[in-house]
């Protein structure tokens, strides 16, 4: 099957069944192994990779999972999920779209990002700092913060959790070596 993804041919890339693939591979992305979740992340992975515009129909159907994964226990579902999700910002990019419509899918998803950040502080807690890290690492650390800097500003009802993700984002920036470039500038 990967072949068959991952050849150049028009005719094998016809005969693929993407919505069915997509299907189940949402459903194992439920599944309670690691390992069943990880390989359908790298499957995920590897479609966006060599199929980016049949894919991008599907970027909206598969984004609340992929939201859902982040709070997962295993760090390994987590970093595959946040490759998949950084493969989905960047596909409007890799397209030559304007600069509006990626700023506008960075927004979606860090406002999405945020909003489970402030309805779990276990999540916040648990998962914020590796998942802030590594999204930094996969996409535009400067931007990364720019935007969650504009939507915290924003947020004139929650004053608290602005001041808890403030000083979340700034112990990153601080001491995080994927941020050290960021520190720098």
């Amino acid at each position: 099957m990967l072949e068959l993804v991952s050849s150049n041919s028009r005719d094998a890339l016809a005969n693929l069944d993407l919505e069915s693939v997509m299907e189940v591979l949402k459903m194992y992305l439920t599944h309670n192994s690691v390992n069943t979740k990880v390989n359908a992340l790298r499957w995920i992975h590897h479609l966006f990779s060599e199929i980016q515009s049949q894919m991008s129909d599907h970027a909206s159907n598969l984004f609340p999972v992929l939201l859902n994964i982040l709070n997962d226990t295993s760090d390994e579902v987590v970093l595959e999920g946040l490759a998949v999700i950084a493969d989905i910002v960047k596909s409007t990019k890799d397209e030559d779209a304007d600069f509006n419509e990626i700023k506008v899918k960075y927004r979606e998803f860090l406002e999405s990002l945020l909003k489970l950040f402030k309805e779990d502080k276990d999540f916040l807690e648990n998962r914020g700092t590796l998942i802030i890290k590594q999204l930094c690492a996969l996409l535009d650390a400067e931007y990364i913060y720019r935007m969650l800097a504009e939507i915290l500003s924003r947020d004139s009802e929650s004053g608290k959790f602005t001041s808890i993700m403030v000083r979340k984002l700034n112990n990153i920036l601080f001491t995080s070596s994927e941020l050290f470039e960021l520190r720098t500038t």
